[in-house]
């Protein structure tokens, strides 16, 4: 098994279970794979989990950079890149969230990827701008605040009609339409009619 695939079996494990709920000899049998493997390429648990994150942290940059390619424009670029963002934050627990604050290491690798695409999602919303699909006066932090705050808040309601991820991506439409130029809402438009859930 290639080191590539370990580390995202890994990650996938931690974040669905926990650093401290997943031992070394579960993987190693899940994976079924040696333990002395595991321990050979990486000398301990934590530079595996460490690594793990680092390894996702860049697909996850990769990704971003794809779709942006994809995209005919920059509110298409926001929108794929959102809904890629939270479908990897979804399937993250609540445990994995707190060892990783209890990882020095680990938190600072999770931080500086947050702040890097914090940084292209607000170059993104800028260029929104000059391009004229959103209003000069939009402020980027607070709709992210705003989206932010109504996903989490519809998702712990559970809806038996919506999934999260239709959840998502209509708040997210809802709150861009608030802050966009008609040109930017007749985008809009066309981005539901292409991408109905």
């Amino acid at each position: 098994m290639r080191k590539e695939h370990i580390l995202e079996f890994v990650y996938n494990e931690f974040a669905a279970c926990g650093f401290k709920r997943v031992s070394v000899d579960d993987l190693a049998a899940k994976m079924r794979i040696s333990k002395k493997t595991l321990y050979e390429m990486f000398s301990n648990k934590e530079k595996l989990f460490l690594e793990a994150i680092k390894q996702k942290s860049g697909k996850i940059v990769v990704a971003t950079s794809q779709i942006s390619e994809e995209c005919e424009n920059v509110l298409e670029i926001i929108i794929r890149c959102s809904m890629h963002l939270f479908d990897v934050v979804s399937g993250v627990s609540k445990q994995f969230e707190q060892d990783v604050m209890h990882c020095a290491q680990a938190s600072e690798a999770l931080e500086q990827i947050k702040e890097s695409l914090l940084e292209s999602g607000k170059r993104r919303f800028d260029q929104g701008k000059l391009e004229g699909y959103l209003m000069q006066d939009a402020d980027f932090e607070i709709v992210g605040r705003l989206l932010n705050h109504q996903v989490i808040k519809m998702i712990e309601q559970k809806s038996e009609k919506y999934t999260p991820a239709q959840i998502c991506f209509n708040s997210l439409v809802i709150i861009l339409r608030g802050v966009c130029t008609d040109k930017g809402r007749g985008e809009l438009d066309r981005i539901q009619e292409m991408y109905l859930f």
